[in-house]
């Protein structure tokens, strides 16, 4: 009989979360009367996704070992053109104050090109880069995301079609970017996910504190990579509501052996 057990672990290092889900059944050693138990244990880090609208960020506060988080994802653009007017002051901050740096593009359907969007987006990291030291970060590979949802005045006709170019154009200097979205507002608007796109890892936005399934995710993914469960968190530093989010970091495989019990 296959049976689903959680249990959580709270490590005292980056917040590191350990799902156990013993999954696979038993299966019966004869000679040692033993049975062997397969369990799946999942890591996840704990982290958040910043713009503006946080404003004022007291970095002296908002540290790692404060917050009890490992990465910090900051709004840089949106369309061709807008960019996040304290995103450049954001990623050097969350690099020297010790957090996994992350980038994302808010995307637009109609108003411009995936291309020029693209551009704005990638001029902006290269701008935030190119004054921010990375070398002494324990992991300094930045997050790239584009976020897909809703915004005023766009052509939904154009989700699939503008996603799979901006996925294209940055394939092309080496990007895989992580796709942030909601399954209901994805599975309306895109039917069949392209297969470049499916090849990203998902960024599922789902506010609740079981992880999404299978079953509740966009059309085209298994898996999620980053589960955004909240936008009304709280952490030092920051006045008001922050997104907080969990990024999966590994699957492990073990095996336990247990005696078995004869029953006469």
């Amino acid at each position: 009989m296959k049976q689903l057990l959680i249990y959580y672990y709270h490590s005292t290092v980056w917040a590191s979360l350990l799902f156990i889900l013993p999954l696979t059944g038993c299966n019966y050693h004869t000679k040692n009367n033993m049975i062997s138990q397969q369990k799946i244990i999942i890591e996840y880090q704990e982290g958040m996704d910043i713009s503006h609208h946080q404003k004022n960020i007291d970095w002296k506060q908002l540290t790692p070992s404060n917050s009890n988080k490992a990465f910090i994802i900051a709004k840089a653009t949106e369309g061709k053109s807008y960019q996040d007017p304290k995103f450049i002051d954001n990623y050097k901050n969350i690099c020297s104050v010790g957090f996994q740096p992350g980038a994302y593009h808010f995307l637009r359907f109609g108003s411009s090109s995936a291309k020029d969007q693209m551009d704005n987006f990638i001029g902006q990291i290269q701008a935030a880069q190119k004054l921010t030291d990375q070398t002494s970060l324990a992991n300094n590979e930045p997050i790239i995301a584009l976020d897909v949802e809703e915004s005023n005045g766009s052509d939904y006709s154009l989700v699939s079609s503008v996603v799979e170019e901006s996925v294209r154009y940055l394939k092309e200097i080496n990007i895989t970017p992580f796709i942030y979205t909601r399954q209901n507002f994805w599975d309306q608007h895109v039917k069949t996910t392209p297969d470049i796109v499916k090849k990203c890892p998902l960024w599922i936005a789902r506010y609740r504190s079981t992880p999404p399934s299978s079953n509740e995710l966009p059309n085209g993914w298994q898996e999620w990579k980053i589960w955004q469960y909240s936008s009304t968190g709280s952490v030092p530093g920051i006045q008001g509501n922050v997104d907080l989010n969990k990024m999966q970091l590994q699957n492990q495989l073990q095996m336990r052996h247990t005696p078995s019990i004869d029953v006469i």
